[in-house]
């Protein structure tokens, strides 16, 4: 008399964990990717009431902010403001630039990435870029929606 088979085979499982050790090598860099993205994102989300400072300022005074002591917000290193994630923001007449801290994650770490205004805005019209160029720019793998730059 026969016996069947009951339960897996050990080529069986072999193959089984085969698969998911090949979905995991796939799926750990992409989430990882992600959650980087997602600090750019947060950090890009606590500069906007800055954002809003700097025009209020250019709308009041007809030029630029020089330093983030001119807009009340504290030390011009940008020290004063940060997150867990983020070292510093901080002004420089139309360009805001968001420094990462060591919490952020080894690929950003240190590194930065600038919003600008132009120059001389027509008809008050102020629409903020998105840039990462130099040694200390983050990837631009890591932009959020609406900010394309090379990370050069």
């Amino acid at each position: 008399m026969q016996q069947t088979q009951k339960g897996f085979t050990l080529i069986e499982l072999m193959i089984v964990i085969a698969i998911v050790g090949i979905l995991a090598a796939i799926a750990v860099p992409a989430y990882s990717k992600y959650t980087l993205k997602a600090k750019v994102t947060a950090a890009l989300s606590l500069a906007s009431p800055i954002k809003f400072s700097v025009v209020e300022y250019f709308n009041t005074n007809g030029d630029w902010p020089a330093n983030n002591t001119t807009l009340g917000l504290g030390a011009n290193d940008g020290s004063g403001i940060t997150s867990d994630t983020v070292a510093s923001i901080s002004v420089a007449d139309n360009i805001i630039t968001i420094t990462f801290n060591s919490n952020a994650g080894s690929d950003i770490a240190g590194n930065n990435f600038t919003l600008t205004a132009p120059s001389n805005p027509q008809n008050g019209v102020i629409s903020w870029t998105c840039s990462s160029a130099g040694s200390n720019g983050i990837s631009a793998d890591y932009a959020p929606s609406g900010c394309d730059f090379s990370g050069s």
